[in-house]
């Protein structure tokens, strides 16, 4: 199975990623194939210096999957990247504001599903944490929550 449906960990928004992240044999046998057709139409013959070509096709589709399983571990919705999170929480949290006061301003994003993002309120007055989920409902962290 080469694709996933996973949540975001930030909006939970549901999409798919790909779980293939580095070349298979099937990528090797298809890179292999190529090498020994561009050999025989430039070369017309089977010549040593396929091998330098089969190592281009070979590095060529590593790099396109590896880009492909990175790029869709970004959630389009909200931007969130968890990879980049691991390594660096500030620089993801400026490209997640970025990404929706960007949604923010997009016509186009009234049509979407409105996103699940956690808003973290600080009441002075009780010196506690409240997580707004949505705007209607509120709920403590340190209160049980209301049914």
């Amino acid at each position: 199975m080469m694709r996933q449906d996973v949540y975001c960990a930030f909006c939970s928004t549901k999409r798919k990623i790909y779980t293939k992240k580095h070349s298979g044999l099937i990528n090797i046998v298809i890179s292999l194939f190529m090498a020994i057709l561009t050999s025989l139409i430039v070369y017309q013959d089977l010549d040593i210096r396929m091998s330098i070509v089969l190592g281009f096709y070979l590095a060529l589709s590593e790099i396109f999957i590896h880009l492909r399983w990175r790029m869709s571990l970004i959630c389009h919705e909200c931007g969130f990247d968890p990879i980049l999170y691991n390594k660096n929480p500030e620089l993801v949290a400026n490209k997640v504001k970025l990404q929706l006061e960007k949604r923010k301003l997009d016509p186009n994003s009234y049509l979407k599903p409105k996103l699940k993002i956690p808003i973290k309120i600080l009441d002075k007055n009780i010196n506690k944490v409240t997580i707004k989920k949505n705007i209607s409902d509120t709920q403590s962290l340190f209160s049980p929550p209301s049914a």
